[in-house]
């Protein structure tokens, strides 16, 4: 861009200028004065011009923000305490639950307080929460908000091998690979990203959910595996012994209707897809992910990429 483009502006976070030397490991704007250093002595060699630097002189936070940011970067002990703070609040809790609902209860009563002039109100969206590690309140962080009804984005990082689709494009592999193991399937069933249409509506999560733990339940105590997943009759749930009535009960019937509901779902579904995936010369988890995306209700009943 340098090079080729008529105009480069780049912002930085710095003090000032960093052109005959890289900055010291540990400075206060290491990073940010390391690049500037490389830019400029890349512009230099190149012999392409370099603009006079532009400094930001209206601060966009308050000015108590300002006195803090000082407090950071000068000696405490240089900088008079002329007056309070009003900008920063300081509070001690006994725990991390405790102090992420202070900050949520704080939060709501800013954006209830309404002003003379509604441009003076907040909003949710005006709002920014900081912390050094923000794994330490990854399990807190939904209920909190979820309770004081505070909608919220995380900026928390999640590895790629814990995501649901890749979950289900290793367990598809391991499906084709160890036909139809019972883990492997439920797997494939348990991420929720697999599921049955009903009347053309992709199914109740919850009722799926219901369907799937019996069907598990019925899969451990009867050990089915393998190839009776594929097959075409229905799986006995309820079978009549001698001295009972010789009347299958409206619970059980439920209870069959839902697990063969799941097995049919697998049946009718994962097969063909690993037929025609495997036709295709699939190899890579890239190639899996391509035919779940590419006209995914065309493998027996629709499926749904919930």
């Amino acid at each position: 861009m340098l090079e080729q483009g008529a105009d480069v502006t780049i912002s930085l976070m710095l003090d000032h200028k960093v052109v005959d030397r890289a900055p010291e490991n540990g400075t206060l704007f290491y990073q940010s004065g390391r690049l500037y250093y490389r830019l400029y002595q890349y512009a230099r060699i190149r012999q392409i011009p370099v603009s006079q630097d532009i400094y930001a002189e209206t601060p966009r936070v308050a000015p108590g923000l300002v006195a803090l940011d000082d407090f950071g970067v000068v000696s405490p002990k240089r900088l008079p305490v002329t007056r309070p703070n009003t900008n920063v609040h300081l509070f001690r809790t006994d725990s991390r639950q405790t102090e992420l609902a202070q900050v949520g209860r704080m939060i709501r009563a800013m954006v209830a307080k309404k002003h003379a002039d509604p441009a003076d109100d907040y909003h949710y969206r005006d709002f920014l929460i900081m912390t050094r590690h923000l794994d330490a309140y990854q399990t807190m962080l939904a209920p909190t908000f979820h309770e004081l009804e505070i909608p919220y984005f995380v900026d928390l990082q999640r590895s790629m091998a814990d995501h649901p689709l890749v979950e289900l494009i290793n367990a598809l592999f391991d499906i084709d690979a160890q036909q139809y193991q019972y883990r492997d399937v439920m797997r494939v069933l348990k991420t929720e990203l697999l599921m049955p249409n009903i009347n053309g509506q992709p199914m109740d999560r919850q009722a799926y959910r219901q369907a799937v733990d019996l069907t598990e339940n019925f899969i451990l105590k009867s050990g089915y595996h393998g190839q009776r997943w594929v097959q075409r009759e229905d799986w006995q749930y309820f079978q009549l012994t001698e001295g009972d009535a010789g009347v299958e009960t409206d619970q059980n019937a439920e209870i069959s209707r839902q697990i063969n509901l799941i097995h049919h779902f697998v049946a009718e579904t994962l097969p063909p897809f690993l037929k025609n995936a495997a036709s295709t010369g699939w190899q890579s988890g890239r190639d899996i992910a391509g035919q779940l995306f590419d006209k995914p209700g065309r493998y027996g009943p629709a499926i749904s990429l919930a």
